[in-house]
């Protein structure tokens, strides 16, 4: 189970001008403070996923920078090719995009 997202606290960090974008949906509704967004002429954008560059350059922006994963949910074999083989949460090697 996910904790409850507290976009509040993200958007406080952000500098006037600044852009928070969520990738993916929360499991949960959020609830949000909209005088922070407009008072720090904030911007809060979203996606459902990213194209493979921008998440490319992302992931490379997360490295360099020592930023790491807050939760981590490995998808298991049985959601990816129909069956599990091995029980067990699924083994990911790292992060890294291909090229198309």
């Amino acid at each position: 189970m996910s904790a409850p997202l507290d976009l509040d606290a993200y958007l406080s960090l952000l500098r006037t001008d600044g852009a928070l974008v969520n990738v993916g949906a929360p499991e949960q509704p959020v609830s949000l403070n909209l005088f922070s967004v407009i008072a720090g002429r904030k911007t809060l954008a979203g996606s459902s996923i990213g194209g493979i560059r921008q998440t490319q350059e992302m992931l490379d922006f997360c490295a360099a920078h020592g930023i790491g994963a807050e939760q981590r949910r490995p998808l298991p074999l049985r959601d990816r090719h129909g069956d599990d083989p091995t029980p067990g949460p699924a083994r990911l090697g790292p992060a890294r995009l291909g090229q198309a």
